[in-house]
Order: C-alpha cells, then sequence, then structure tokens
C-alpha cells in the first residue's frame, strides 16, 4: 500500500513506483529506460528527490501520465541540486554512499538534492 500525504494524494516518487510496479518493471529495467542509474530511481520513489521536467517527459513516455502538473510548477531546484543529483547518477553512487566518502552528513547531502536553502556552514 502506497503512503499518501496528508491531502490524500501520492508524492510523485510514490506515483512512480506504483506506475512502475504496474508496469512489470524493476528499478533497474526503469533505469536501463531512461538512461539512468538504478540508484536514481530509488531515491525518487524514496522522494529523497524528484526528476528534473526532461527526466519528468522520459518516465512518462515510459509509464504513462503520472504527474500532476502543478507538482512542478514551483521554483526549479537551485543549479547545486541539479548538478548533484545528475553527478550521483553518472558516479552510480547513493546520497548515502557520498555521505561516508565525503564526510558531509546524509541529512546535508538530502538537503542539498531537495533544493533545501540550508547552507553547508550552519552545520559546522
Amino acid at each position: 500500500m502506497a503512503l499518501m500525504r496528508k491531502n490524500g494524494e501520492q508524492s510523485i516518487g510514490e506515483r512512480i513506483k506504483t506506475a512502475r510496479r504496474n508496469s512489470g518493471l524493476s528499478q533497474q529495467e526503469l533505469a536501463a529506460k531512461l538512461d539512468v542509474s538504478q540508484p536514481t530511481v530509488s531515491i525518487w520513489e524514496l522522494g529523497k528527490t524528484k526528476p528534473d521536467h526532461a527526466q519528468i517527459e522520459a518516465i512518462e513516455s515510459v509509464l504513462g501520465g503520472i504527474t500532476k502538473g502543478e507538482e512542478f510548477s514551483d521554483q526549479p531546484l537551485p543549479a547545486i541540486a541539479t548538478w548533484l543529483a545528475r553527478t550521483l547518477s553518472k558516479k552510480n553512487m547513493t546520497a548515502h554512499e557520498l555521505s561516508k566518502t565525503s564526510g558531509i552528513s546524509a541529512p546535508t547531502i538530502y538537503n542539498l538534492l531537495n533544493g533545501a536553502r540550508k547552507t553547508l556552514s550552519s552545520e559546522l
């Protein structure tokens, strides 16, 4: 059973997971179709990051209409979030793995991935 938000709607990650499962695809198979890594699909489904607009279009072409326009009408993620998500995908790393190798806390990495305005210096 998918988790619901307080308003009763599924998040984009939950909708991706549901549609992927309904299509009979594994995370690895979906990742291959989208030219991303399996950990990227996993962090989308867990709600740690959201796919960018180009990725949304690709996901919809594979899984069908899963988004609601209002979900992505907000301000775009800061450049650091986009860069970090792409770098993790290219390196086939999770945020947790990056945390272990970089010495930066996992919550900080997740905040950066989600576009949080918190700075690294505020953690020091």
